[in-house]
């Protein structure tokens, strides 16, 4: 299940779409290089528990999702505007992580 799990990640990377993992103590995030209006989102939820989180944008509610504990969702929506969207962790709560085009993959909280 596992492998198949991660297959599924890869090939959603290499479709150009943002894939964010969420671990109990970190999130790891990485984006594709061109910006889209159409944003596509993998998320994996690595913890121990149930996730529930949402996609916000200039403090409007694009999306939520809520992903059971080792498995992963798609998710898709449309944002035009010029704000960042960012991912924010409901439940559990953690720190939300900004969607960028063409940034590095990264870690909240980064690594020492």
């Amino acid at each position: 299940m596992t492998l198949l799990l991660w297959a599924f990640l890869e090939t959603a990377h290499a479709q150009e779409m943002f894939k964010v993992q969420v671990f109990d103590r970190k999130m790891h995030v990485e984006g594709p290089a061109k910006p889209r209006a159409r944003y596509a989102v993998a998320v994996d939820n690595q913890s121990l528990s149930p996730l529930t989180g949402k996609f916000i944008a200039g403090g409007k509610d694009l999306k939520f999702v809520s992903v059971p504990s080792g498995e992963a969702r798609i998710v898709e929506f449309q944002h035009e505007g010029t704000t960042p969207v960012r991912f924010r962790p409901l439940s559990p709560p953690f720190q939300e992580a900004v969607l960028e085009f063409g940034k590095r993959p990264y870690e909240i909280p980064p690594q020492q």
